[in-house]
């Protein structure tokens, strides 16, 4: 028993005494990178609204070049092409086709002199639909245009001379007169003339049952419309 104490405190001490073992270093460590592949992003799928049907809009119609009223490649106005030319026509003849209602018959020509300046001459036949009295007369006027003949304002000084039969009475009238008016004409040379003014109007005459006659003067309103066309 003593023995088996004495054996094991001598291992204790020759163990105690021993020097200690010297450390093992230990390797460095390797770091090795791995290749990670990348993670796709997640599909997000949007839902495409239905397209929404939209009306077609038709095609416009193309009008036929020859069909637009044009002046040198210019569109003007239909029938005011001559507003726009220094040419213009030489004679215009006109009438006035509501006197035909009431008897009233006229018939007139005016010749252009210049571009503003023209002459014009008239003749009249007037008969009563409701009695025995007519008359009968000629007239002539100098219209000066301010834009050109035929068209726009101008004056006329004139005069003009008439015999009529009243009721059994021969007499003649007549005088000088002035008149202001406005003168409207489309492309083909169809136009109208509407003009009013004074007249300074002699009367003479002699009834049949008075010798002594008649004779006065005075100023009297004076005017036309005419309808014509150029030539």
């Amino acid at each position: 028993m003593l023995n088996s104490i004495a054996l094991t405190a001598a291992l204790l001490f020759s163990q105690t005494n021993q020097p200690a073992p010297t450390p093992v270093p230990l390797p460095t460590p390797v770091i090795v990178p791995v290749p990670v592949e990348p993670v796709p992003a997640p599909v997000v799928i949007v839902p495409i609204p239905a397209p929404v049907p939209v009306a077609e809009t038709p095609a416009p119609a193309l009008i036929d070049d020859k069909n637009v009223s044009k002046l040198n490649g210019q569109v003007v106005p239909v029938g005011e092409k001559n507003r726009y030319l220094y040419d213009y026509p030489k004679i215009n003849i006109s009438t006035n086709p509501i006197g035909y209602i009431y008897g009233s018959f006229t018939l007139g020509t005016a010749i252009a002199l210049h571009r503003h300046v023209a002459i014009r001459f008239d003749t009249m036949f007037y008969k009563n639909y409701f009695g025995d009295g007519f008359s009968a007369g000629l007239a002539m006027g100098l219209p000066i245009y301010f834009r050109q003949v035929w068209s726009g304002f101008f004056i006329q000084p004139g005069a003009r001379i008439a015999y009529v039969n009243v009721d059994s009475t021969d007499l003649v009238a007549g005088g000088p007169e002035m008149l202001a008016g406005w003168h409207w004409i489309w492309d083909g040379g169809w136009n109208v003339a509407l003009a009013a003014g004074l007249q300074f109007t002699f009367i003479s005459g002699k009834p049949d049952d008075y010798s002594l006659g008649v004779n006065s003067k005075g100023i009297l309103p004076t005017g036309y419309f005419q309808v014509g066309k150029t030539f």
